[in-house]
């Protein structure tokens, strides 16, 4: 397995790092694909692009949790909206 990991990174000549980085923002898109969707409001970018911008890391190291803190407001504040009809 190690072996095919290895052929597999020498090929696509990706770094460590920068497989962790590209794992890491599939991962949240996938988990939260409602802030992965582009939009006419943030100039065509995602919530999701905004957040890897604002990730202080610069690994995407703090992404998955912000996603799910935005994930968890924006359901909230749904719910609210929804309880005061």
């Amino acid at each position: 397995m190690r072996d095919l990991f290895e052929s597999f990174r020498h090929y696509t000549g990706a770094s460590d790092e920068q497989l962790l980085i590209e794992g890491r923002k599939e991962i949240a898109a996938k988990r939260y694909p409602e802030l992965a969707k582009k939009r006419d409001t943030l100039d065509g970018e995602s919530v999701l692009d905004a957040l890897i911008q604002a990730d202080p890391s610069g690994n995407q190291k703090y992404l998955e949790g912000a996603a799910k803190i935005l994930h968890q407001s924006i359901m909230l504040m749904s719910n609210e909206i929804i309880c005061l009809m």
